[in-house]
């Protein structure tokens, strides 16, 4: 069976002399709307032929330049945009908008709106240093600064960046001395209807909930969940059945909390790799499986998901260092972004066991973020 297409839309970093910054944080990532075709079952590694090519948008910290690659046939590649250092991109696929996090410390120009024809329509500050990732929900955008702080912007009807809305300073340390000298949001994730804002805080091992109120144009933290010493709580992912699962980057570990009203709880912890520097947990569209990127020991972990327990069922090489990945619109493959070996991994999947199975490799260097456009 032929093997399926792709166009590859990559944002990377375009310096002078070649120089690549290197970022305050160790990790970063973003979340985009599920696919909403439902999954056709395929054997693994046998993607479904499909009569146009797929098109992804990738971020990192290389200098590839801002550009359009097609991997239909012989690459061709044109420039889009000049970005430095674009960690972290969410995807408006109604608006055809890419919201670009440029992580750098002391820039001032830090957070981008760009079309998907390359206009850039939005170019400010992210309310604080070293944005290392970005949610959509709506008219709003929020934002995760390394440096302490969860910022709330309003887009307009076009997906132009309106205005900062709220600005809220974080505060805390963990033990870990390198990585927790104080507070490093590291991720934020919409609630389902656009009125709860969740965010890790890697630095001070702490998950926040935020209320946008009935306006949504402030940030209100109403709780503050502490969470295992040391852990480094990286991503927070909204599952089912008022479950969250949280990405423990530095122990290893996919935190279970569920939300009963006002309180949310620590529910189990499950162990992903030991010391396993997780890069990213991502539900299929199916919802029947997870998968805990293992920067440590380079692999895809799956899991399968039954209520709120997860068993591990099968892992997959995936590159050196996969920090970021997600699923085609059809939800037949799964993109890896490997940032240590200079590539963007291509899995097929197989909704029925949950198996990966590498199917090619996208040259791309140090990338950090991938995403289908659709």
């Amino acid at each position: 069976m032929r093997l399926r297409s792709f166009r590859l839309v990559v944002t990377t970093t375009i310096v002078l002399a070649a120089l690549v910054v290197t970022s305050a944080a160790d990790g970063s990532s973003a979340t985009t709307p599920s696919p909403s075709n439902k999954p056709t079952h395929q054997p693994p590694g046998k993607p479904a032929q499909l009569g146009i090519a797929e098109e992804l948008v990738v971020g990192g910290y290389g200098s590839d330049g801002v550009v359009i690659t097609s991997w239909a046939d012989s690459p061709k590649a044109r420039k889009l945009a000049t970005v430095h250092s674009p960690t972290f991109i969410s995807v408006d696929r109604v608006k055809k908008v890419f919201y670009v996090t440029s992580e750098t410390s002391g820039a001032k120009i830090n957070l981008f709106a760009i079309t998907y024809a390359g206009k850039v329509v939005s170019a400010l500050n992210s309310g604080g240093v070293s944005p290392v990732r970005s949610a959509i929900s709506g008219d709003r955008l929020a934002v995760a600064n390394y440096d302490g702080s969860i910022a709330l912007f309003a887009l307009t009807k076009s997906g132009a960046i309106a205005r900062p809305l709220s600005v809220v300073k974080t505060a805390g340390s963990g033990p870990d001395v390198e990585r927790q000298d104080a507070s490093h949001p590291h991720s934020v994730t919409f609630g389902p209807d656009g009125t709860t804002l969740w965010a890790a805080d890697l630095g001070a091992d702490v998950v926040m909930r935020f209320d946008l109120g009935r306006t949504r144009n402030s940030l209100t933290e109403r709780e503050r969940i502490s969470m295992t010493p040391g852990s480094g709580p990286r991503q927070v992912l909204v599952g089912r059945d008022n479950l969250l699962y949280v990405a423990a980057e530095l122990d290893g570990y996919a935190d279970l909390l569920v939300v009963s009203g006002p309180t949310t709880r620590l529910l189990r912890r499950v162990l992903v790799r030991p010391k396993g520097r997780i890069g990213e947990v991502l539900l299929s569209p199916s919802r029947r499986w997870m998968i805990a990127l293992s920067r440590a020991t380079s692999e895809c972990v799956v899991f399968a998901v039954d209520g709120d327990q997860l068993h591990e069922s099968s892992q997959a090489p995936c590159g050196n260092g996969p920090r970021h990945a997600s699923f085609s619109t059809d939800g037949r493959e799964l993109f890896v972004a490997a940032q240590a070996s200079n590539e963007v991994k291509v899995l097929g999947f197989d909704d029925r066991t949950g198996k990966l199975v590498e199917t090619r490799s996208l040259p791309f260097s140090k990338p950090a973020v991938v995403y289908p456009i659709g």
